[in-house]
């Protein structure tokens, strides 16, 4: 049930940032009514608290209803509050899961896009990442380059590549090298290298 931000209780609570322990709903003058009208449910007593993150901004609400015996007292209070508590942390890791994968997978399109050939490595001399365009360049697929060693991949013809590879490793600088001469199964070309150490990768 969708309903605008300054309705009924929860709308109240989402505004204002306080917590609201209601004895009697239809008491209430903020209590909204027509949503009882549309479930056929009958709200007695609301136990609701606003979801505040790090940054003092509410993020959301808890509401609980209907206690089974009684009205909601401080013990209730204080169990709700320690609940909410996880459950702001849980939203907050859920956004910046979601804002990750926006990231990498954008990332992931604007590298597909480019036409130069780009290839990430672990620490290990592994192939991690490689674009449409690097694909092209060695003629293999993604399944079968990845995780593979790139001295192996590039092969034994290519030491000058090698080399620059293991001064990146070593001193963590980046290293920009001209018309190197390559030699691949399939062929030999003249390529520019750039290589650049990706700093805090484990």
């Amino acid at each position: 049930i969708r309903f605008p931000i300054a309705e009924g209780i929860a709308g109240h609570v989402a505004s204002c940032g306080e917590m609201l322990n209601i004895i009697d709903a239809y008491k209430d003058p903020r209590f909204n009514q027509a949503i009882d009208e549309e479930t056929g449910f009958r709200t007695k007593t609301i136990l609701c608290m606003p979801l505040i993150n790090r940054e003092g901004k509410i993020v959301g609400v808890t509401e609980v209803i209907n206690k089974k015996n009684g009205v909601f007292n401080t013990e209730d209070e204080e169990l709700l509050r320690a609940l909410s508590s996880q459950l702001v942390v849980a939203l907050e890791n859920a956004q910046l899961f979601e804002q990750a994968v926006n990231m990498r997978n954008y990332l992931e399109n604007v590298q597909e896009s480019i036409s130069n050939s780009i290839i990430t490595l672990d620490n290990d001399f592994k192939v991690v990442t490689a674009n449409r365009a690097a694909l092209g360049l060695f003629q293999q697929d993604q399944k079968d380059i990845q995780k593979q060693d790139i001295r192996t991949i590039i092969g034994i013809d290519n030491q000058r590549i090698i080399k620059h590879i293991r001064a990146v490793y070593s001193t963590h600088r980046t290293i920009v090298d001209y018309n190197v001469p390559m030699v691949l199964p399939h062929g030999k070309f003249s390529i520019n290298l750039n290589f650049v150490p990706l700093i805090g990768y484990k």
